[in-house]
């Protein structure tokens, strides 16, 4: 196993051999850098690596971001990008349910893999903003799919369930971030 060093100043952790003259992270010098022990389990540390959750929540939060400012620009803008939008929407709403289910399983596996559970209170309200971002996604993709998208009321459906994604994105983005400095149990 490779001997771990971890910057005083930010915490950053890197391989013994790779430490330089400063920190990559926070620039401060290489000397400020300690022996590290990591406590995280072998086989939990393989799977952390992989950085599969990060990885799969980025997808439905890009989305819920572009389909917010697009059914925004949709209002603003006339033909022929507006059509072009309106085709864009309707893709990435009939993609959005998707993504979030991969990115619930992958939150599901790290929680557990993380915490050994998935019960603990910020993960529990996790669950809650994502299955309602969920079933606001759905709601989106029936709009967004229910015939030609050119009245006004239609717009503005799909503009509200657009910011509700994009509030439950922000929400759990927030709550995930709390969850960086958590130590881990073995």
């Amino acid at each position: 196993m490779k001997k771990l060093m971890k910057c005083k100043a930010c915490g950053f952790i890197m391989e013994e051999e790779k430490v330089g003259d400063v920190c990559p992270a926070c620039g401060v010098p290489g000397k400020m850098f300690e022996p590290y022990t990591d406590k995280i389990s072998e086989q939990r540390k393989k799977i952390l690596d992989r950085h599969i959750h990060p990885i799969m929540v980025h997808a439905p939060q890009a989305f819920a971001f572009f389909l917010l400012f697009f059914s925004i620009v949709v209002l603003l803008i006339n033909q022929p990008v507006r059509t072009n939008l309106l085709v864009a929407i309707r893709i990435m709403a009939f993609c959005l349910p998707f993504t979030l289910v991969g990115a619930f399983f992958s939150g599901l596996m790290d929680g557990k893999t993380r915490f050994h559970r998935t019960t603990t209170p910020i993960l529990k309200r996790k669950i809650i903003f994502g299955l309602v971002f969920f079933a606001l996604s759905i709601l989106l993709m029936i709009v967004s799919q229910a015939g030609p998208i050119t009245s006004i009321k239609a717009d503005i459906s799909i503009m509200l369930l657009s910011t509700g994604c994009f509030v439950c994105s922000i929400f759990l983005g927030l709550l995930g971030s709390s969850l960086l400095e958590a130590k881990f149990p073995g």
